[in-house]
């Protein structure tokens, strides 16, 4: 499900097979890729896994967001990062793997 006012720029892919959805008021840069499932079987297994993308989330170019992952509400994540667990309400996140940089309050369009 994608919420009201979303903007998803160029070459970004999101796959879903059971859900990914993402809440209203957010951003999502060039080459991103968001998917519930891994793409092939490890170990004989490929269960999916929702991804919940908040409110008002700045998800910067080419980041990955991996299967099972919830973001919080007003979070910015950093070019590049790779989000492989939970990342809480209000704080910027970047790295491999995503990781806080900062706390904050409220970031504006």
């Amino acid at each position: 499900m994608i919420g009201n006012n979303v903007c998803i720029n160029e070459n970004t892919r999101i796959g879903a097979k059971l859900l990914v959805d993402i809440g209203p008021d957010s951003l999502i840069g060039d080459e991103v890729s968001i998917h519930d499932f891994d793409g092939h079987p490890v170990d004989g297994v490929d269960e999916p896994k929702p991804v919940i993308i908040g409110q008002h989330v700045w998800i910067g170019e080419r980041v990955t967001i991996l299967k099972g992952v919830t973001v919080g509400c007003n979070v910015i994540i950093g070019a590049g990062s790779v989000v492989t667990d939970d990342l809480p309400d209000n704080g910027i996140y970047a790295g491999n793997p995503a990781r806080l940089i900062k706390k904050f309050n409220y970031w504006e369009f």
